[in-house]
């Protein structure tokens, strides 16, 4: 219950009319490295695996792992260590650079129609997911495309908004 507050919360001010510019949040240690995607030894050192609340992060801004606070600076003491990350660059970029014959918003909401499905189903790969109108499945395909349909939802790796800045 706690985690679909926690995603409600950001992403309501991730996709809000005003975007903030950046945000600063406390999260537990585990949630940050992994919308941070940082390899840890909490991790074993492996690639830590996207989350809907990590995808929405990357999409809208670049997250950054500012520094672990440990669990004995609380009271009572939690059974966990948190972390304080930043989101910088926050804006819909990411959606601006696709096919010019769609909405921002119309692309925003398949893009994560197609984010929560991918998780619903998350053995599954997303070609034998998505059931996508034919004009949308060509922005959401292959080499350019957002997703790759070949891979599953948990492995798709977004690409950063700065690149995409720059194109």
């Amino acid at each position: 219950q706690y985690a679909a507050l926690r995603i409600h919360c950001v992403k309501k001010f991730l996709t809000a009319k005003l975007q903030p510019e950046s945000m600063v949040l406390m999260l537990q240690k585990e949630v940050a490295e992994r919308i941070v995607g940082s390899t840890t030894l909490t991790t074993g050192g492996a690639k830590t695996k996207e989350s809907i609340l990590s995808i929405s992060v990357k999409v809208y801004g670049e997250p950054e792992y500012i520094r672990t606070v440990k669990r004995v600076c609380f009271r009572p003491i939690p059974n966990v260590d948190s972390a304080v990350i930043a989101i910088k660059k926050i804006s819909r970029d990411f959606f601006k650079i696709h096919d010019s014959r769609f909405t921002i918003q119309e692309l925003e909401k398949t893009f994560f129609k197609i984010v929560k499905v991918g998780f619903a189903l998350k053995r599954n790969k997303l070609s034998n997911t998505l059931d996508l109108p034919a004009r949308l499945r060509e922005s959401f395909g292959e080499g350019d495309g957002w997703v790759m349909p070949s891979r599953r939802v948990a492995a798709v790796v977004v690409r950063s908004n700065q690149n995409k800045r720059s194109s």
